[in-house]
């Protein structure tokens, strides 16, 4: 097949033969529960952040043995950053649990202000629900928020300013940097509520799950170093620094789940991205800050609808050919040096919210 005629995808999961290997010999052994299995997986979450780990085969449970634990009842309001992975406001809808919204900075996507939800106040929002951005300042604990939630879906290893909610989530879905068959995590310092939290799960991972689990872990460092010597190329060959910003700080122990571009404006975002697609190209504005929620939902944001519309995400993962990237940055920079100029000079650069 002819791999240049496919285009090159957004995102590509980061899948090796020894997954393959991993996944085919645990199918011969037991694919449905494995118990020393499953021991190892949290394990190694335990070894690493140096907290109790409970997994769970999918999100809902997790929350929803967590409610249980923490006196959470239907349609009780749980606040919510739109930078949240979406996979964890529809678990909450799924449970009859009502998301309270918070907005963001427009220029660095840090949560601000109070949750708004359908009833008044923050004092009724029972738990807060933050993601440590993509190299973007965290938001910080509320002290009308009695409990807080942490996505570390794309952060996965601990880094400076994580860890500050009191429980961390993960989940594994098929694109993300671990991927464990949509299972999902939750770590807590709190040994008790770990206890409580494995007596209430029903449905912990699959041994499959497990086992890929596992073997991602092993390829983990690799492939995230893959990433980030592709991260540094982009900072270091993209030119044209009026039509965008690159990612901000240092890249050390950086983990680099996406290559976000934040453009001079929304129009510059959309031209860059119509030009890639004409060279089978993807890029878009980053479909993980989509939630899904109800259309009322932009308008009563307009911070994070300003945050988002210039972010503009490029391929970046490990399978990614030194060929390809080399050919993406061309196009790029071709982009900056033509189209992009006449662009950029019928906008105002770095407006607000265009």
């Amino acid at each position: 097949m002819n791999r240049s005629a496919e285009g090159v995808p957004l995102v590509r999961a980061d899948l090796t033969v020894d997954d393959d290997c991993a996944v085919r010999g645990q199918l011969r052994r037991n694919p449905f529960q494995d118990d020393a299995l499953l021991a190892r997986w949290e394990a190694v979450w335990e070894a690493m952040w140096q907290r109790t780990a409970v997994a769970f085969a999918e999100p809902v449970e997790l929350l929803q043995s967590l409610g249980s634990v923490l006196g959470w009842q239907t349609g009780a309001q749980v606040g919510v950053d739109p930078l949240v992975d979406p996979v964890w406001t529809e678990a909450l809808a799924a449970l009859w649990l009502h998301p309270a919204w918070r907005d963001v900075e427009p220029c660095t996507g840090q949560g601000r202000g109070e949750f708004a939800g359908e009833s008044a106040g923050t004092g009724s929002v029972r738990a807060g629900f933050c993601q440590h951005p993509y190299g973007l300042p965290t938001p910080r604990p509320g002290n009308a928020v009695p409990f807080w939630l942490e996505d570390l879906s794309a952060v996965i290893r601990p880094l400076p300013d994580c860890g500050w909610g009191d429980v961390q989530v993960c989940f594994f879905g098929g694109n993300r940097l671990v991927a464990a068959g949509g299972s999902a995590l939750l770590l807590t310092r709190d040994e008790s509520l770990g206890r409580e939290l494995c007596r209430l799960r029903r449905h912990p991972p699959a041994a499959l799950a497990c086992a890929l689990g596992l073997s991602q872990w092993h390829s983990l460092a690799g492939r995230l170093a893959r990433r980030q010597e592709l991260a540094e190329r982009y900072r270091s060959l993209l030119h044209g620094r009026t039509a965008f910003r690159l990612p901000e700080g240092t890249t050390a122990g950086r983990v680099w789940e996406m290559f976000l571009l934040t453009m001079a404006s929304g129009a510059a975002a959309v031209d860059l991205q119509h030009f890639l697609h004409q060279s089978r190209i993807h890029a878009a504005s980053p479909l993980w800050f989509q939630p899904t929620v109800d259309p009322a939902f932009f308008s009563r944001l307009p911070g994070w609808q300003a945050f988002r519309a210039r972010l503009l995400a490029v391929p970046l993962y490990a399978a990614l050919t030194d060929q390809t990237h080399k050919r993406i940055i061309n196009r790029i920079n071709r982009w900056v040096g033509g189209q992009g100029r006449r662009t950029l000079s019928s906008q105002a650069e770095w407006g607000p919210s265009t």
